[in-house]
């Protein structure tokens, strides 16, 4: 008996409820997609910015999920920050999602040390070499999958669990 992938997935899709997830600027798409399209109930955002100025807050469960890479005070300096420059701006990006996230219906956020960008792909396993370019120490690239697949997954059950009782 030969199975194509649409019978294979036949039954285990709930039609009435979707999520839309990315990495990158296709977080940024999951969020906007979920603003725009009420079919859409939830997001998960792998790595994106917020772009608060293209959008609304998220009334929608959200999931975002951030890099954090491990630089050397050199590899600050290699970038042409001085520390104190470095320390701003990331407070500056974390101020900024948190105020995006305040307003959404169950929004978490979880930032993942030792995570660089494309963390969130299949560089680290296809491109082991993409994965370090910018530099900083990276965590093992099954580290980086585990803890993002067990957080999507969490989100996910506990998303299933409230029947998404919190969307109108």
């Amino acid at each position: 008996m030969v199975r194509t992938f649409g019978n294979f997935l036949k039954g285990h899709i709930n039609r009435r409820y979707f999520v839309a997830a990315g990495h990158s600027l296709g977080g940024n798409v999951a969020i906007i997609s979920g603003e725009k399209d009420k079919r859409i109930r939830a997001a998960v955002n792998l790595d994106g910015g917020t772009f608060i100025e293209k959008y609304s807050d998220p009334k929608i469960p959200t999931l975002t999920i951030r890099s954090q890479p491990d630089y050397t005070e050199e590899e600050i300096k290699d970038k042409r920050f001085t520390l104190k420059e470095w320390d701003e701006m990331g407070k500056n990006i974390d101020s900024s999602f948190n105020s995006f996230l305040s307003s959404a219906t169950n929004s978490y956020e979880i930032k993942i040390t030792g995570a660089g960008h494309m963390s969130f792909s299949d560089a680290p396993f296809v491109l082991p070499k993409m994965i370090t370019r910018f530099g900083g120490k990276i965590i093992d690239s099954n580290k980086a999958w585990t803890i993002i697949n067990k957080s999507i997954l969490l989100f996910f059950t506990r998303l299933e669990g409230s029947k998404f009782r919190t969307i109108s």
